[in-house]
């Protein structure tokens, strides 16, 4: 068994996030990395919130962790946020994560191999939303 995955964690190795067939071990190993990456995300959308007093809008998504998209509109921009690189924002089955909001509670979520939810091979990482108030200045 472990020697038919072998050609497919090589593969997995050349690019992280190639669309294989995983199944057993090595699919356990890519959810386990996903929710890791999930964990990373939520860290950086704390970050995120400390610099600007909110949460990434669904326009702004994930990636305004990674990179300033307009330096000029976000001068506080002070990221990578968690350590969010362009390397972790797609899941390793090279999906974007997305970001949901349900106004309790922020969560960054892939959808696993298949793309479907309630299949055993999707990640959901979520945390209460924290209505932060930035400190007034005298």
């Amino acid at each position: 068994m472990r020697l038919r995955l072998l050609p497919a964690l090589l593969l997995a190795a050349c690019d992280p996030h190639a669309d294989l067939p995983l199944e057993g071990e090595a699919l356990q190993q890519a959810i386990a990395h996903a929710r890791l990456e999930c964990r990373a995300l939520l860290a950086g959308l704390e970050a995120f919130r400390q610099d600007f007093g909110r949460y990434p809008t669904g326009r702004e998504g994930l990636a305004i962790l990674a990179r300033n998209p307009d330096p000029p509109a976000y001068p506080t921009w002070h990221g990578p946020y968690g350590m969010v690189t362009e390397d972790i924002l797609r899941d390793p089955w090279g999906r974007r994560y997305e970001l949901h909001s349900t106004g309790t509670e922020i969560a960054v979520v892939s959808w696993g191999r298949d793309r479907r939810p309630n299949t055993g091979d999707e990640v959901r990482e979520a945390q209460p939303v924290d209505y932060y108030a930035p400190p007034q200045t005298p």
